[in-house]
C-alpha cells in the first residue's frame, strides 16, 4: 500500500467517524429539544392546575364607602366576604389545613 492510499484511507475513515459523530450529535440535540418542550408543557399544565385551585380575592368598596374583601374558593366552590385583610389571612391559614 502506498503512502497516498494509506493517507486517503485515513482521511476517509476520519470523515466517516465525523459523519457518525455529527449524526449522533444532531439526534441527541433533537431529543434534548423535545425533552425541553415536554418539560415546559408539563410545567405550564402544573401552573394552570395550581392556579385554578387558588382562591380569588377581590378588594371591594360598599355603597357606604366601607372596604371589604370578597373571596371565591374554587376548591369548595364557595363565595365569602371578610371585613379586613387580617380576616382573609386567617381564613387562608386555616384553609391550608383542610
Amino acid at each position: 500500500m502506498t503512502n497516498q492510499n494509506f493517507s486517503e484511507n485515513c482521511v476517509n475513515t476520519i470523515k466517516d467517524c465525523l459523519s457518525i459523530i455529527t449524526s449522533f450529535h444532531e439526534k441527541f440535540y433533537f431529543l434534548e429539544r423535545i425533552k425541553e418542550k415536554i418539560n415546559g408543557l408539563l410545567c405550564s399544565l402544573t401552573n394552570i392546575f395550581a392556579y385554578c385551585s387558588e382562591p380569588k380575592i377581590s378588594r371591594k368598596v360598599s355603597r357606604y364607602g366601607d372596604i371589604y374583601f370578597e373571596v371565591y374558593d374554587p376548591v369548595f366552590n364557595k363565595h365569602m366576604s371578610f371585613g379586613s385583610e387580617q380576616e382573609v389571612r386567617t381564613w387562608l391559614e386555616h384553609r391550608c389545613h383542610y
